[in-house]
């Protein structure tokens, strides 16, 4: 069922996003419709009497959309901003399947953050990341906006990072300095320390006790790829302060460092 709230500038489309969510998220409110399903929304964009700037997806379990449905909808709305928000129940989505494009898709945690961000993108008239764009594409997009807004956010703090992974060890000091901040010296505590690991095992639990212990002042931040919610919580029970997506790593640090 399709229900229609104002009309006014922005139009806005949200597919099954539960009403708390509607109300605690930055929802542009200028033209919102919702949705419960796909079928419904098919057919409100087959009639062509209303089309929509931003629409927002909330998947609350796997297999919640059909495959077909995702596929008819995706090709009404090519030229469209999108966002598909995974909630808790499909943190595997993206290893085992993906019907979503991907530049469309976000973590649950990450919504507000995205949400932002599209407005911001709209209002200055900037062209949408098209459904057809890679992971690299997506994670360059988004991290080059985000460090654009950010060029003084870490100013007068430090951060050091701690990586095994070379490449994307540089380019998370590339990140820090783009915002402002200043890399730590070995012999000095830092402000920020940044754990970047591939997997959650009993080492990296480790490794962030002996952080925590040892510089108990810091923010304490892990970044990881696709941690799930028992190694979270896991991270969390040992001193970690946050728990970041390697592809929405930018976006989320930025976020979370944000002056209050």
């Amino acid at each position: 069922m399709i229900t229609s709230n104002c009309a006014a500038k922005m139009k806005t489309l949200a597919v099954a996003v539960p009403d708390e969510l509607l109300t605690k998220w930055p929802m542009p409110q200028d033209d919102l419709q919702t949705a419960t399903d796909l079928p419904a929304v098919i057919a409100l964009l087959a009639d062509g009497g209303w089309f929509p700037d931003l629409v927002i997806v909330y998947q609350g379990v796997p297999d919640q959309f059909a495959a077909a449905d995702v596929e008819t909808f995706v090709g009404q709305v090519p030229l469209t901003r999108g966002i598909v928000v995974f909630g808790p129940w499909c943190e595997s989505i993206g290893r085992t399947e993906q019907c979503w494009p991907i530049g469309w898709c976000v973590p649950l945690q990450h919504a507000p953050v995205r949400l932002r961000q599209e407005l911001a993108a709209w209002q200055r008239d900037e062209p949408p990341l098209p459904p057809t764009a890679s992971r690299d594409e997506v994670f360059v997009s988004s991290a080059v906006r985000t460090l654009l807004d950010s060029d003084c956010l870490l100013t007068g703090r430090s951060v050091r990072i701690e990586s095994l992974d070379r490449p994307f060890g540089r380019f998370l000091k590339e990140a820090i300095q783009a915002m402002g901040g200043q890399l730590a010296v070995a012999s000095a505590r830092a402000d920020i320390e940044l754990l970047a690991t591939t997997l959650i095992d009993d080492a990296v639990l480790h490794e962030v006790a002996r952080l925590r212990a040892e510089n108990p002042q810091a923010k304490l931040l892990v970044v990881t790829e696709m941690a799930t919610p028992a190694d979270v919580r896991k991270l969390t029970a040992t001193g970690c302060d946050g728990v970041f997506s390697q592809l929405r790593f930018v976006e989320q640090f930025a976020a979370t460092v944000q002056p209050t």
